[in-house]
């Protein structure tokens, strides 16, 4: 049953399974829980309404009915809620509870969810209300536990302030703020490692991307799929400045690290939070998080989502931005090949560089014995010493590259390599990071 997942956010009343059952689904649950054995074993409990005593305890040890949940909801018209408009689950119950401060919110941290969406916003102050409203329409109708997690990359527009309030007021808004801008990067990376949802989805904050296609995205995830990033088939944007460039890019970008993508530059997608948190994000690399993860071995997908062209606000990007992601795409290229083992790039340089200095300095010995071609005077006695010097330093780049990339390794807990999955082995024991096998 849904209760036995400690997964699914919620408030379950602790109650003795014989005592209350589906078979008895009417017993007085006041006088049970104000009984003597149970009372012997609660925690403390809190009041509702009309006396009626709920415990609300963090994490679900039973598998029930939620049968003491109802009675909680029934309690809600009380504190201005409507239950035919709940759905009677753990979920709903709680965060209504905890948002009319009923139950400590503080026990939101005890439990993992879902879905976390994640959406990093830079001066968006006429954006951000609309957005939260969306979002937790769609996420509310989908019925999965969620969380909205808002990452303020130093807005200075007056939009810090509606955070604030949409924080105070719903249970499911969580925001972080920077001390200054960082740029999408940086929010992006912080958003992935405080999420606490077995999905993240992660989405711009400009209301262009459609929270309409979450539910379809997560439900890609369940289907086996590590990532699910989106594509803006018909993107609303200008053609000169935004579509052609991106455009240009996803070409290069797909060329050059073989991977199949029509639309890398959109921020609309899905990922498994194991995959999420090991990837390192740095620079301008927010964009390549499906190249990234693909490289960890996850199995991506992509989807044709909708877009909407921007009604309020500013965009933050611009065509300069082509060259930054040009700059990214060679880090990326090096990360991807060469970055476990850099010897073989640097180690292939340096023996093109000895090649170049043998052949140029044949050349010049061949040349001043039998064209008495003075040496000191031939250029290709300079290429020569500069093939030789160029071939030295690629090999001590190498060298160094592989000190770095084992004390990288050796340092932390990293490998370079990705488990999906262990049969019959204790990760634990083994010394293999511990897997978590997605339901």
């Amino acid at each position: 049953m849904a209760g036995q997942r400690r997964g699914c956010l919620g408030a379950l009343a602790r109650i003795e399974n014989q005592e209350h059952t589906a078979a008895n689904p009417k017993k007085d649950v006041s006088a049970l829980l104000t009984s003597d054995r149970y009372q012997s074993q609660r925690l403390p409990v809190k009041q509702l309404g009309d006396g009626q005593i709920v415990h609300i305890e963090a994490g679900f040890q039973h598998a029930f009915e939620f049968h003491v949940l109802h009675a909680a909801a029934s309690q809600l018209s009380r504190i201005g809620g409507s239950t035919n408009q709940l759905r009677l689950s753990g979920f709903s119950v709680f965060l209504k509870l905890a948002a009319h401060k009923v139950v400590d919110r503080d026990l939101l941290e005890e439990f993992d969810m879902d879905v976390s969406v994640v959406i990093p916003v830079y001066n968006e102050l006429d954006n951000i209300c609309r957005l939260h409203e969306q979002v937790s329409t769609v996420m509310r109708d989908f019925g999965r536990s969620y969380e909205l997690l808002f990452i303020d990359d130093g807005s200075d527009d007056g939009g810090i302030a509606h955070l604030r309030s949409l924080a105070a007021n719903d249970p499911c808004v969580k925001a972080v703020l920077f001390r200054r801008n960082y740029g999408q990067t940086a929010a992006m990376q912080a958003g992935l490692q405080m999420a606490r949802g077995d999905v993240i989805v992660t989405m711009d904050g400009d209301l262009q991307n459609d929270p309409g296609d979450i539910p379809m995205m997560v439900e890609k995830i369940d289907e086996g799929y590590d990532l699910v990033h989106g594509w803006r088939k018909n993107r609303q944007d200008k053609w000169l400045s935004r579509k052609l460039p991106s455009k240009m890019a996803n070409w290069l970008i797909s060329r050059t690290t073989r991977f199949p993508i029509h639309d890398l530059g959109c921020t609309l997608k899905a990922i498994r939070r194991e995959i999420a948190q090991e990837l390192e994000l740095y620079g301008e690399m927010h964009r390549f998080i499906p190249i990234l993860a693909h490289q960890r071995g996850a199995k991506c997908v992509e989807v044709v989502t909708r877009h909407h062209s921007r009604k309020f606000g500013t965009s933050k990007y611009g065509i300069s931005r082509t060259f930054r992601v040009v700059l990214d795409l060679i880090t990326v290229k090096y990360l991807l090949d060469y970055f476990a083992s850099p010897m073989k790039l640097f180690g292939l340089l340096g023996l093109a560089s000895c090649g170049l200095a043998g052949a140029s300095g044949v050349g010049t010995v061949t040349m001043k014995l039998l064209g008495q071609v003075d040496m000191t005077g031939n250029p290709l006695l300079l290429l020569t010493i500069f093939s030789m010097m160029a071939a030295l330093q690629f090999f001590s780049l190498g060298l160094l590259g592989e000190v770095c990339a084992r004390i990288y390794y050796t340092s932390q807990p990293k490998q370079h390599y990705a488990i999906r999955e262990t049969l019959n082995l204790n990760a634990e024991g083994s010394g293999f990071p511990r897997v978590k096998r997605a339901a």
